[in-house]
């Protein structure tokens, strides 16, 4: 009973969550996600959401800090990478950014997002 009660609170955080996000009230969203992290394990696309709503809240230290932890976790995750080098290069760390976005493409080469970063700063650079 406890489970299932445990599982129906972090439910409707993460709902709160998307909700929060959705509709830019990004720390109460920034909050339920702390908070759903409490009550269980959260999955890596929860993780990703997490990341992905400090960026919209322009934390973007925050997420790179967290994004680095869960690239430990899940060194392979393209999206991982992707949104690690957004925010670095929100930071002002370009050349960290486009670390991170060349990973994403080692991972996977057709991943247009980080191609189209790169290609951005490429002509940035000239």
């Amino acid at each position: 009973m406890a489970e299932a009660h445990a599982a129906m609170r972090a439910a409707l955080h993460l709902a709160s969550a998307d909700l929060h996000s959705f509709f830019g009230a990004y720390d109460s969203a920034i909050g339920d996600f702390n908070q759903l992290q409490e009550l269980s394990a959260p999955s890596l696309r929860t993780e990703l959401e997490f990341a992905r709503t400090c960026i919209e809240a322009k934390r973007f230290k925050d997420a790179a800090l967290f994004l680095k932890k869960l690239i430990e976790k899940h060194p392979t995750s393209i999206a991982g990478h992707t949104l690690l080098g957004l925010a670095l290069f929100s930071e002002g760390k370009t050349s960290s950014a486009k670390d991170a976005w060349k990973k994403t493409l080692e991972y996977n080469p057709h991943a247009k997002d980080a191609r189209v970063f790169l290609d951005i700063l490429s002509v940035a650079d000239r």
